[in-house]
């Protein structure tokens, strides 16, 4: 699985593509969610142009979140800033079987940048209880299982491989429900918060007459 810049006539697009036998391609999947002004100018600004990936207005979207087939099973691809994004994981409609996430953290540097952006893997493995494959080319290149435990890690400025198992799990609580019981126990505190202020205000209004 090699990341690369994918151009379809006038459009170009950050792309995971897999690459077989032969040097033939196979599975391509194509960056859904991109960074504002970092890999598209929002609005299509001219002035800011020079800001973009590309030499027009930057990457262009790709079409959907899909899972791709791979020796290890299910895939599902995340590419870079994806990652930080845990609702990107429902848009495929089916369970993978485990996540594969590629990135280039060299825009970080070596400060806290690289080392955040590997937490939020961490997150997405547990959220989901699904383990995560990451590969950077600059940062850090691990296995996370599904506990978003860290198997093995490549540190960075790290060159090297590593050979782990990666095993699946069920669904998570948050894997079936999303994000449906925080948004009722918000809705509930909510209820309790007015009804409170409600009887505060009543009882306030009593005192005066």
């Amino acid at each position: 699985m090699l990341g690369i810049n994918r151009r379809d006539d006038e459009d170009w697009f950050n792309a995971m593509v897999q690459v077989g036998p032969g040097g033939l391609v196979g599975e391509v999947y194509d960056k859904v969610h991109l960074v504002p002004f970092g890999e598209y100018i929002p609005f299509r600004l001219g002035v800011l142009r020079a800001m973009a990936a590309t030499s027009s207005n930057g990457f262009s979207s790709g079409e959907q979140v899909r899972l791709l087939q791979t020796p290890l099973g299910r895939a599902l691809p995340l590419i870079c800033y994806e990652g930080i994004f845990p609702g990107l994981v429902f848009r495929t409609g089916e369970r993978a079987d485990y996540i594969l996430l590629i990135t280039n953290d060299a825009w970080f540097g070596t400060f806290a940048g690289p080392f955040q952006h590997f937490d939020q893997a961490r997150f997405r493995a547990a959220e989901h209880g699904l383990p995560v494959v990451r590969a950077a080319n600059a940062g850090l290149t691990s296995v996370i299982d599904r506990f978003g435990n860290v198997e093995s890690t490549l540190g960075l400025g790290e060159a090297g491989y590593s050979a782990h198992t990666v095993r699946t799990g069920p669904p998570t609580l948050y894997a079936r429900m999303g994000d449906l019981p925080l948004i009722i126990i918000l809705i509930g505190l909510t209820a309790v918060l007015l009804r409170s202020k409600c009887r505060n205000s009543i009882a306030n209004d009593t005192a005066s007459v």
